[in-house]
C-alpha cells in the first residue's frame, strides 16, 4: 500500500507561495517607482512584460518543485514494515519496521478535519524512534492497516503476552 500525503494540502503550499511571488512582485514595483528607476528602458509597458514574465517563470518553478516533491515523497506499508522514500534527484528511504510493542497516536488540526487528513505518530518504545506519517488522507483507514499489519506480525512472531499498540487520538490548534 503505497501513502501520500493530502493533496489538498500541496495545493493550499502553492495558493500561499502564489501570493508571496505577487507581493513580491508588488514591492518591487512600489520600490521602482517611488526611486523612478527604470529597467533596461524607460518604457514602462517594457518593464511591466519583462517583470511579469519573471514573476510567472519564478511561480512556475516553484508550482512544479512543489508538485514534485509532493509525488516522490510517498510511504509504502508492506511485510511489517513502512518505507519513507523521499527526493526528487537523489532519493532517500528509510525503513521503519512495524513490532506489537509500537503505539500509534494521532494529530489533527481544525484544518486537518476540514479537509480529512492527519498526522499519524508510530513510536517504537524499545528504540524511542518516532515516525512522522504527516497530512495522510484517509487516516483513519490506514491506521486500521497498520493495526492489522501489528497484529500480523504478533501472529507470525513469537512475542510476549504483556506487550499490545494502542491508538491515541489528540486534536491540536493550527499554528
Amino acid at each position: 500500500m503505497i501513502v501520500r500525503e493530502n493533496p489538498i494540502h500541496m495545493m493550499l503550499v502553492i495558493l500561499t507561495s502564489t501570493i508571496v511571488i505577487y507581493s513580491f512582485q508588488l514591492i518591487i514595483e512600489i520600490v521602482f517607482i517611488s526611486l523612478n528607476i527604470t529597467l533596461l528602458s524607460s518604457d514602462s509597458l517594457t518593464h511591466k512584460i519583462l517583470l511579469t514574465l519573471f514573476i510567472i517563470l519564478l511561480e512556475s518553478v516553484v508550482i512544479v518543485y512543489i508538485f514534485l516533491k509532493w509525488f516522490f515523497h510517498t510511504y509504502t506499508i508492506q511485510n511489517g514494515s513502512i518505507k519513507e522514500l523521499s527526493g526528487i534527484i537523489l532519493r532517500r528511504g528509510k525503513i521503519f519496521g512495524l513490532h506489537p510493542s509500537q503505539t500509534i497516536d494521532l494529530k489533527t488540526s481544525v484544518i486537518g478535519d476540514t479537509f480529512g487528513y492527519g498526522t499519524i505518530i508510530i513510536h517504537n518504545p524499545m528504540t524511542q524512534k518516532k515516525l512522522l506519517l504527516q497530512r495522510i488522507d484517509n487516516y483513519q483507514a490506514l491506521v486500521s492497516k497498520l493495526q492489522t499489519e501489528l497484529t500480523e506480525n504478533s501472529s507470525t512472531q513469537r512475542v510476549s503476552q504483556g506487550e499490545s499498540s494502542t491508538v491515541q487520538k489528540n486534536n491540536v490548534s493550527d499554528t
